[in-house]
């Protein structure tokens, strides 16, 4: 759509994000349309950036996660944890419908350790503090004090963390 965060497809596998209206018809049911990629590989020719979970943060604006090798993905207001540009890191953004062109990624960030990193999972408790769960295969993951076990060597784990109310208001 014309107020589409990123409107080119940039990569060999990009995010995709929409808002349908269900009381309009045809066309103008489509009021928000998006992709979202880098387009530099950490590795190989292909750019990918795949989402695997969409959540709606406290402000109602949708915030999608998954993983992506983009060493170009954008980084605004990132959270405060180990980012690789090894392998695969989990990624969460947000976006705000009403913005238009790039200034509608309202937050966006890669985690992880070396090796797969995911999102698989989103949702918002009543205090709109945003839970985040996933995988990932690397040792190197960051784990806070306190954490019951490392990652086993080349086996997946899953991780989870709370974060919010929102990344950026």
């Amino acid at each position: 759509t014309q107020n589409a965060a990123q409107a080119v497809f940039t990569g060999y596998v990009d995010a995709w994000l929409a808002h349908l209206d269900l009381t309009k018809t045809g066309a103008d049911s489509l009021t928000y349309s998006s992709l979202f990629n880098g387009s530099l590989s950490s590795y190989g020719d292909f750019a990918v950036t795949i989402p695997y979970a969409i959540v709606l943060d406290s402000q109602g604006r949708p915030m999608i996660g998954g993983y992506t090798n983009c060493l170009d993905l954008p980084s605004i207001a990132p959270l405060p944890i180990s980012q690789t540009s090894l392998g695969l890191p989990a990624f969460l953004a947000a976006f705000d419908p009403a913005v238009s062109g790039n200034a509608g990624v309202v937050f966006s960030t890669t985690f992880g350790g070396v090796g797969q990193n995911s999102v698989t999972s989103l949702a918002r408790d009543t205090a709109g503090k945003i839970l985040v769960g996933g995988f990932t295969t690397a040792t190197s993951f960051p784990v806070t004090d306190g954490s019951t076990k490392g990652n086993p060597a080349g086996a997946p784990s899953g991780f989870y963390m709370l974060i919010g109310p929102d990344p950026k208001p």
